[in-house]
């Protein structure tokens, strides 16, 4: 009857290995589960971030067109200022003329002088 017990005590001591073994199968794979979940956290947080930039490159950009349009519309008020003092000068260059013409008027024949 030894023999017997001895038998069945190496089964349950194979078995409780086997057992074991298998623990450490499904810990072995739990573990590859939480790193696979935090690779995708890390890829989840690398693609935020891209995003992120993304936004911030995008906001420079409008900063930027916000900018040029800003300097257009100097340059455009500046086109303007220049419009209107030509248009001064050309005022006043027709008063000069207008007043050169009354201060010495044309010759004209038949035109007495009195």
């Amino acid at each position: 009857m030894d023999e017997s017990v001895d038998l069945q005590d190496h089964r349950d001591d194979l078995q409780d290995h086997r057992d074991d073994l298998q623990d450490h199968r499904d810990d072995l794979q739990d573990h590859r589960d939480d790193l696979q979940d935090h690779r995708d956290d890390l890829q989840d947080h690398r693609d935020d971030l891209q995003d992120h930039r993304d936004d911030l490159q995008d906001h420079r950009d409008d900063l930027q067109d916000h900018r040029d349009d800003l300097q257009d519309h100097r340059d455009d008020l500046q086109d303007h200022r220049d419009d209107l003092q030509d248009h001064r000068d050309d005022l006043q260059d027709h008063r000069d003329d207008l007043q050169d013409h009354r201060d010495d008027p044309p010759f004209l024949p038949n035109h007495c002088k009195c």
